[in-house]
């Protein structure tokens, strides 16, 4: 897979790719991830074809505007106020 520069400052967590839910105003990450993640790598399965093979698949912008990548994410690094999900159990 190759990446383009701004998919350079991943970190490979894939915690992009755990399921979200709402709780009041909160984003919680559950424990259940996308049938694409590869667990072992922490890399997607189908990433060239993400969005073609999961429509619901977030753009990393998208997932920012609905704080759906977590506070240690390099993408949200320096954003002001950002408060990204918490895993269910913390």
């Amino acid at each position: 897979m190759s990446k383009n520069k701004k998919e350079e400052i991943c970190n490979q967590c894939g915690k992009c790719c755990y399921i979200k839910t709402m709780i009041g105003d909160e984003v919680i990450f559950t424990r259940t991830h996308c049938e694409h993640l590869d667990t072992k790598s922490n890399l997607c399965k189908v990433y060239k074809n993400r969005f073609e093979k999961k429509p619901g698949c977030l753009s990393i912008e998208k997932a920012i505007e609905i704080r759906a990548v977590p506070d240690n994410c390099p993408y949200v690094q320096g954003l002001k106020n950002y408060k990204g999900p918490r895993w269910i159990d913390d």
